[in-house]
């Protein structure tokens, strides 16, 4: 059976939105752990983006866009 992270890790290089409570981030899926993704958030009007690290427990849901 595959497990989130596998599956996560599938899509390493897409972009996606992880849905976490009260956010929804949008960037690149840069690597997956067993505890943690690293997203590249993709920049905005206001600044460039940033690489964030996203605990697995605190995701709600991920879409893959590209």
């Amino acid at each position: 059976m595959v497990t989130f992270q596998e599956m996560l890790a599938s899509f390493r290089g897409r972009t996606i939105e992880v849905f976490v409570p009260n956010a929804v981030i949008e960037g690149t899926l840069q690597s997956v752990t067993s505890t943690f993704i690293v997203v590249e958030e993709s920049p905005t009007t206001y600044g460039p983006g940033a690489t964030l690290n996203i605990p697995i427990s605190s995701i709600i849901s991920v879409r893959v866009l590209a």
